[in-house]
């Protein structure tokens, strides 16, 4: 995928992070194979949590909460990220997960929240490296 990426609401050291996270990110495999541009606005919030959400296709919003440390960015970005190609790959719609209706099951159990956390534990450990 090529990134084109805009951070709003965010401090110095704020971009910054985004910035490391997301040159390593489009530098990984996963990104690299697919050639498709993605425009992404990353939103430090003050609502609690991290989210990301397909605007229209090829446009996504991730928001961050402006209070989390960097470690808690990094892992909350490369989250999202995952969850960004997830939805540019056609496999998780608003509606399905791999052509198939979502599941009506908790949180922690959909499988691409649970693919977004083992991937970004991965992922999170080789930034760190």
């Amino acid at each position: 995928m090529l990134l084109d990426w805009y951070v709003d609401n965010g401090t110095d050291e704020q971009v910054a992070i985004v910035s490391r996270v997301m040159d390593f990110i489009s530098r990984h495999q996963m990104f690299i194979k697919n050639k498709k541009i993605i425009v992404i606005d990353i939103d430090f919030v003050n609502s609690s949590g991290g989210g990301c959400v397909e605007v229209e296709r090829g446009q996504f919003e991730i928001e961050i909460n402006k209070r989390y440390c960097k470690k808690t960015i990094e892992k909350t970005l490369i989250h999202e990220m995952i969850h960004v190609h997830q939805y540019a790959s056609g496999r998780l719609t608003q509606t399905h997960w791999m052509g198939k209706p979502q599941p009506k099951v908790s949180y922690r159990e959909q499988p691409w929240e649970q693919e977004a956390y083992k991937l970004e534990s991965e992922l999170h450990n080789a930034l760190a490296a």
